[in-house]
């Protein structure tokens, strides 16, 4: 199952981000989906998919990740409808839809873009 990414900075404008491999999250540029804010870790998290299951993992950070309001310690899958919470964003998951790949493809849209939702 594909899975994107709503993210909402604690203010600002939600964007989105379409999970396509290992997906590090953090302060850090360097970082597949950089979250600027002081409170982050350098290197938050990461999201991976192993056994046919996609998970969460906080990578040692220093303010915690939590998935759907419950701090976590190891790797914990996530699913469609969850909420990942990361000092100042709120992260949602989503099902992607496949037509949806192939509009974003074909318009020449990358994996991150602004929503207004």
């Amino acid at each position: 199952m594909l899975l994107r990414l709503v993210i909402q900075p604690l203010p600002g404008a939600s964007f989105e981000h379409v999970l396509d491999g290992e997906t590090t999250l953090g302060r850090s540029s360097a970082c597949d989906l950089p979250l600027p804010s002081r409170y982050v870790s350098r290197l938050q998290a990461r999201i991976f998919s192993a056994d046919g299951e996609t998970f969460l993992e906080d990578l040692g950070s220093h303010n915690g990740t939590k998935l759907n309001g419950t701090r976590i310690a190891e790797p914990t899958p996530i699913t469609p409808g969850d909420v990942i919470g990361v000092p100042g964003f709120r992260i949602q998951v989503h099902e992607l839809v496949p037509s949806a790949v192939v509009a974003s493809s074909s318009s020449g849209v990358g994996n991150s873009a602004v929503s207004s939702s």
